[in-house]
């Protein structure tokens, strides 16, 4: 089954940062960022839609020509864009290393490929944070 996804890479903190309630497995680990490990994260939604009726965790999943591990299930989606209800987390440095500085979005028979780089990375510092 396709389904059009927001791909997302990260680093183990991000979980808390973001406040993301893991339903099951876990999250991204220092060691996966580490090894680059084709580990990922899906949205409830996504794993509803890609695994109907089973645990995914353990499953693999194909984005693009690689095939990721599920290792955890997040009950929201990406609360940075809120854009996409289907998203699937991976190490930062396994979205560079098999990805590249690009992102391609397809969409009704179209592609469209831009380059980025780390500075077009927006952070949100908590000020109230101690």
């Amino acid at each position: 089954m396709e389904l059009s996804v927001e791909l997302v890479g990260c680093l183990p903190g991000w979980q808390a940062q973001c406040d993301l309630t893991l339903v099951l497995g876990r999250f991204l680990s220092l060691r996966d960022t580490h090894d680059r490990n084709n580990v990922a994260v899906l949205t409830e939604a996504a794993a509803g839609r890609l695994f109907p009726g089973r645990d995914p965790v353990g499953l693999e999943v194909r984005v693009a020509r690689q095939y990721f591990t599920v290792v955890g299930v997040s009950r929201a989606a990406n609360p940075v864009s809120n854009s996409n209800a289907y998203s699937i987390f991976i190490p930062i440095s396994t979205m560079k290393s098999r990805f590249g500085d690009r992102i391609v979005s397809r969409k009704a028979g179209t592609m469209e490929v831009t380059s980025v780089e780390i500075s077009d990375v927006s952070v949100v510092l908590d000020r109230n944070a101690s």
